[in-house]
């Protein structure tokens, strides 16, 4: 049987995922620039993707978060820590 060492230095823990739904990078993008206030055209826009796109992703976090109105996802982003306004 093998004994511990205890003056073995201390594993390291492991690293956790981030809070929150697991949103991809495209919707946080999307995300960061609605708290901001901006609409889903200028959204397209300033990503270079297109309307249909940015509403995509916005649905898409708005499942995963449960969230029941574009207001309330923003605010949800704004609370896990995804976006800043």
């Amino acid at each position: 049987m093998m004994r511990l060492n205890p003056s073995a230095a201390p594993r390291r823990a492991r690293l956790e995922p981030p809070p929150g739904p697991g949103f991809s990078p495209r919707e946080i993008d999307c995300l960061s620039l609605l708290v901001q206030g901006h609409t889903d055209r200028e959204i397209a826009k300033h990503l270079a993707i297109t309307h249909a796109t940015v509403r995509f992703h916005l649905d898409s976090a708005r499942r995963k978060t449960n969230a029941r109105s574009r207001t309330h996802l923003a605010a949800l982003a704004v609370s896990l820590g995804v976006a800043q306004p």
